[in-house]
């Protein structure tokens, strides 16, 4: 089997907008005030206005956190077969605006008033057939719906379907489904923090939006340029519908599952948990789901999880859903590229119940070798996705 790189990443968030922003970003111990957090978010889109003027909201995020990761001059420079160019993003609810703009111009003016452009924006590939359109990406392509884009396109690289995979995840603000989030009382109304993972005051999440990019390329194509690998997926998991909200929307039931992925995970890397030098956690500042991570994590880990460290990026970007898991990644991979484990913003005195060796206050640097993933998604899915440091690659 060939190894799988991470070669490239690119984030929108209310961190911050590019790998180097989205990690300072993430690593600002203060987080993000909420009052400061303006939805939907102005972010750099590099578009030509005409394309743009075709693209719904949705779509112009995808691209956006597409082209830091993938241009022109890039894919000119190294020459590749576009046709060989794979794509793969996640999201959660999709283009919702131009779905719900669709609806109201029905119920409004009948079926012969809605928008033609509106009516192409509400098809849940819409964001990645612009992406590959304006790219001119002619690989394998696909849109899942939650799940592990950096697991398929893994696939699709070992099984010598692309030369290189475009891959991440994508959720737009929508008012509209946020409040009813809210009205399920799973939303935080801290006005002080974003949200507060792992802390002992913790008291829900924040949705916000996002998109994240990833490129992974085979040790077959990065050969010649080891200079650009950032780090190595070494293994992959997922356990679909593992898990179900209790009635309040509190979080997991159990932490059985979720311990099962991260076994999943290192099995798959061939690696236990001795070989993890830290762990970025799905933690999102919900009591119930946080409590169940760390769980699972003790239970693996044994007396090394009061050690070993842990952190939960959501305190800086919030709960961006669909986008979340490949937000998580991007976090990873440069946490492994620049050797130091990025702190948990928002959480300024951590729960002792958890447990847990939780990096706050500052980020913690160090030599990481390899490193656990979690995410989990709206549809019950967990995901787990080890990342390692590149140390060769074989003649």
């Amino acid at each position: 089997m060939q190894k799988i790189f991470v070669t490239a990443v690119g984030a929108i968030s209310c961190a911050g907008s590019g790998a180097d922003e989205y990690w300072n970003g993430i690593n600002n111990s203060a987080g993000l005030d909420p009052a400061q957090l303006d939805l939907p978010l102005d972010f750099p889109q590099r578009i030509d206005n005409k394309a743009a003027r075709r693209m719904d909201r949705f779509s112009r995020l995808t691209l956006s956190a597409s082209k830091q990761v993938l241009d022109e001059e890039w894919l000119e420079r190294e020459g590749m077969d576009r046709t060989r160019i794979g794509t793969v993003f996640t999201t959660g609810y999709g283009p919702v605006v131009s779905n719900l703009a669709l609806s109201q111009q029905i119920v409004s003016g009948g079926v012969d008033a809605v928008s033609p452009t509106v009516f192409a924006s509400t098809l849940y590939n819409s964001g990645i057939g612009h992406t590959c359109m304006n790219l001119k990406l002619q690989g394998a392509s696909t849109v899942l719906m939650g799940s592990n884009a950096v697991a398929y396109a893994a696939d699709l690289l070992q099984s010598g379907k692309a030369d290189a995979v475009l891959c991440g995840g994508v959720e737009e603000y929508c008012p509209e489904l946020f409040n009813a989030f809210k009205l399920h009382h799973h939303v935080t109304e801290d006005e002080h923090y974003l949200c507060r993972p792992l802390d002992e005051n913790r008291s829900g999440t924040r949705l916000t939006e996002g998109a994240a990019a990833l490129l992974l390329e085979p040790e077959s194509v990065t050969r010649s340029s080891p200079e650009r690998i950032l780090c190595e997926v070494a293994g992959c998991a997922s356990l679909a519908g593992a898990s179900r909200p209790d009635q309040k929307l509190e979080g997991f039931v159990g932490s059985a599952a979720i311990r099962q992925v991260m076994e999943l995970a290192l099995a798959n890397a061939a690696l236990g948990p001795d070989d993890m030098d830290g762990i970025l956690m799905a933690a999102g500042g919900r009591p119930a789901a946080d409590r169940a991570e760390a769980e699972a994590i003790r239970e693996l880990f044994g007396e090394r999880s009061a050690s070993i460290p842990a952190a939960s990026i959501k305190g800086a970007v919030g709960e961006t859903l669909g986008a979340s898991f490949s937000m998580n990644t991007v976090a990873g991979a440069l946490a492994i590229a620049k050797g130091c484990m990025p702190l948990t913003a928002g959480c300024v005195t951590p729960d002792p119940s958890l447990e847990l060796g939780i990096v706050h206050q500052q980020p913690r640097p160090g030599r990481y070798r390899s490193i656990l993933v979690n995410g989990y998604d709206v549809n019950g899915g967990l995901h787990c996705v080890v990342l390692s440091r590149f140390t060769e690659v074989s003649p």
